[in-house]
């Protein structure tokens, strides 16, 4: 394991080392079968002799599972509580925009899942504010397909039918986000772990408040998951809001820069 991670290190300049050691242990045991290799040893070989391999291990390492809607709490906090905190202080002080990074945005599914509950906030509750939502992601493919916004039955299984009514268009077996939606989001390629930068270069300065980073800080070892957090915080208007995963509310739980808004829930307040 450590010859392969000096391999892709020193061949590729790729330091899979950073992700959490049993993800990436099962990764690489899961590229084995594929590859049908026996050893680790075979698997150093095959990557040695194919580069095609690289890429697919690689790409392997990149989360790009997400849902609408993926947790129910979150979004019900989100609408009920977190959209009228934040809309209602923007307008208090004149300010004409709400900004919202979803951080790992995959193709998009979480991103048009919050413009659609701001959407429909502004909508029921007219106001002069509007809202702006940066989404960012690693891979230049998963943002391919989140510009397409197009997705099948299983995609939008969480969606409400006045959502799917209202914000896409149906083609056969395919859902299509309308243009309405799509015009509140820029979707960006940003690697959360550039030590160059805060916030995604496309939102110019950050000052974001509420940023949505879900089931990607468990995927990484603890040290880069404090690396994140810290930027996730400098990113954040103070009293911002952080959204996270199930999976990873014990991570933001001891990190200093953050307290958790209402318990059991994956909403964090920065301090």
């Amino acid at each position: 394991m450590e010859n392969i991670i000096r391999f892709m290190h020193d061949r590729y300049t790729q330091n899979v080392s950073i992700y959490d050691q049993s993800f990436l242990e099962r990764t690489i045991a899961n590229r084995m079968i594929y590859s049908s290799c026996n050893s680790l040893s075979d698997y150093l070989s095959l990557l040695n002799k194919l580069p095609s391999e690289a890429t697919m291990l690689i790409e392997s390492l990149i989360n790009s599972y997400s849902e609408f809607f993926r947790n129910t709490l979150t979004f019900a906090l989100l609408k009920q509580i977190i959209y009228p905190i934040i809309f209602d202080k923007k307008v208090s002080l004149l300010t004409p925009e709400v900004r919202i990074w979803s951080a790992g945005c995959a193709a998009g599914q979480e991103a048009y899942s919050l413009a659609m509950l701001a959407d429909e906030y502004i909508t029921e509750h007219p106001v002069s504010t509007s809202f702006r939502i940066f989404a960012t992601d690693i891979s230049n493919k998963q943002l391919e397909d989140a510009r397409r916004g197009v997705f099948d039955e299983k995609n939008i299984q969480n969606t409400t039918l006045g959502f799917i009514n209202k914000y896409f268009t149906v083609k056969g077996q395919s859902y299509i986000v309308n243009e309405k939606l799509k015009k509140y989001i820029d979707f960006s390629c940003y690697d959360l772990l550039d030590n160059d930068t805060n916030a995604p270069p496309s939102s110019i300065f950050g000052g974001f408040d509420i940023i949505m980073c879900s089931n990607v800080l468990f995927y990484y070892q603890s040290d880069i998951q404090k690396l994140i957090l810290n930027k996730l915080s400098r990113a954040l208007n103070p009293g911002g809001f952080l959204l996270t995963g199930e999976a990873e509310i014990a991570i933001v739980r001891g990190d200093r820069n953050f307290r958790q808004f209402a318990s059991p829930s994956t909403i964090f307040v920065k301090n």
